[in-house]
């Protein structure tokens, strides 16, 4: 997928997740395309033990990111 080629310019806080051992994405990938990025916050979230498949680890964390760090900034 060509993440730029989607878009590159965000209203609104933009949380990227990737596992520390994704071998389909590399790090340097990921890291160019946040760098391309533009939101008023944006941050790289990087899951110690996890790759790109959606197991377990992998979906218990991206829920941790989603509320401990995400639903924060949706509630007044």
């Amino acid at each position: 997928m060509d993440l730029p080629k989607l878009g590159t310019d965000f209203a609104m806080p933009l949380f990227l997740v990737r596992g520390a051992h994704d071998r389909l994405t590399t790090r340097d990938v990921t890291e160019r395309d946040v760098e391309s990025i533009a939101a008023p916050r944006k941050v790289l979230v990087v899951l110690p033990r996890t790759g790109h498949d959606s197991n377990p680890e992998m979906i218990d964390a991206r829920f941790r990111v989603l509320e401990e760090r995400i639903l924060p900034l949706a509630t007044p």
